[in-house]
């Protein structure tokens, strides 16, 4: 998928991206987040590649549930989204960064 991602707070591409320690940590803004509650895991996939530089398709559906389980409400409290898989690719849990 390609395309631009939705732009993060002040209408610039903030770029997010993954983080590496006992886990690998995908971090999203709240407007990737949304992006990815709106459309599906497809989408999800798509986004995450752009952001994480590759790695979306092996956690796109965990990234996917995580968001789908926080719902619109939920999400619009959340300043920043923060989802963690093993290095196996299995999702580990996540939280709302406010």
């Amino acid at each position: 998928m390609w395309g631009e991602l939705p732009p993060a707070g002040d209408g610039r591409i903030q770029k997010r991206g993954v983080s590496f320690g006992w886990y690998v940590y995908v971090t999203l803004g709240q407007s990737q987040a949304r992006a990815i509650l709106f459309g599906s895991a497809a989408t999800a996939a798509g986004i995450i590649g752009v952001i994480t530089g590759g790695i979306g398709g092996a956690v796109a559906a965990g990234v996917y549930s995580y968001i789908a389980s926080l719902g619109s409400d939920n999400l619009s409290k959340c300043k920043k989204v923060e989802i963690r898989f093993t290095y196996t690719g299995k999702a580990a849990g996540g939280k709302c960064i406010k």
